[in-house]
């Protein structure tokens, strides 16, 4: 399905535009942390809560010279350590908030609409001529609308599971998070709530402790300390992802980066694990 001679997709779509000069990647790391903390399990959220606060404590008693830190792991060893165990979802979610994806020469661009005919995410209207098409997230094209696809892969990737019922929808959600957190294709779990709602208290806990650890680091932020401060910053306002048009019933699963190639195993891993939390309803 491309350009002109094609019949017009059902929305949400995928609006490409073609050229040299197209904008690079944007940087919003407190919307991309905001959706890891999103995608996580209260479980989760209270673990990583209680990690970082002990990682305050001994940020504190580094700082009083009359006090020797004993623990035996070097402090920069854990904020690299936090950044690396979480770096799957962090890519997934850094890709997922970009406002238009961008391809490695920045020759194309595609963002997200609800159909052909209307603004973008962005708000930006449809642009006539040769230069712009409107393609479907999913199916099969020429050259450019698989580079559109592969640069957009947070969206066109991405499985949106369509559960029975809305409380299936909870419990399967429950189960994704849990099983993203082991040797899992998959990076983030959300369902369109986590775009737009406020934090839950385990959030707010997490957000506080990471002020506390921002404050005892005294030193500019790196990539892994930077993702951790960015934890402690307010909830960005406004939709933190685009409208994919997801319902009660709709949990969108996002692959790990380094899982692309593996797009039916991971959608075979997803059905599996949500047809287990099915079960256990029952």
């Amino acid at each position: 399905m491309t350009g002109a001679d094609a019949a017009a997709p059902n929305g949400p779509v995928l609006r490409v535009r073609l050229g040299p000069g197209q904008a690079g990647p944007a940087q919003d790391e407190d919307r991309a942390t905001t959706l890891l903390l999103a995608g996580m399990t209260r479980p989760q959220l209270v673990a990583l809560a209680a990690g970082l606060e002990d990682l305050a404590d001994r940020l504190a008693v580094r700082r009083n010279p009359f006090v020797e830190d004993l623990a035996d792991e070097p402090l920069d060893r854990v904020v690299r350590g936090w950044s690396r165990d979480h770096l799957p979802a962090l890519t997934a979610a850094r890709a997922l908030v970009q406002p238009a994806w961008v391809t490695g020469d920045r020759t194309l661009s595609a963002t997200i609409a609800d159909r052909c005919d209307g603004p973008d995410s962005t708000g930006r209207e449809p642009s006539r001529g040769g230069e712009s098409r409107c393609i479907a997230l999913r199916g099969t094209g020429d050259s450019v609308d698989e580079r559109a696809r592969f640069a957009a892969w947070p969206v066109t990737r991405a499985f949106v599971l369509r559960a029975p019922a809305a409380d299936d929808a909870v419990g399967a959600t429950e189960a994704l998070r849990e099983a993203a957190a082991g040797s899992s294709r998959i990076a983030l779990v959300l369902v369109d709530a986590d775009a737009r709602r406020a934090d839950r208290a385990e959030e707010v806990r997490v957000r506080t402790a990471a002020r506390n650890v921002c404050a005892g680091l005294g030193r500019p932020a790196d990539r892994g300390s930077g993702s951790l401060c960015a934890l402690g910053h307010e909830r960005p306002a406004g939709r933190l992802f685009a409208n994919l048009d997801l319902t009660a019933r709709d949990v969108l699963v996002l692959p790990k980066l380094s899982s692309l190639a593996e797009q039916a195993a991971f959608e075979d891993e997803v059905d599996r694990v949500a047809a287990a939390a099915y079960g256990k309803r029952e």
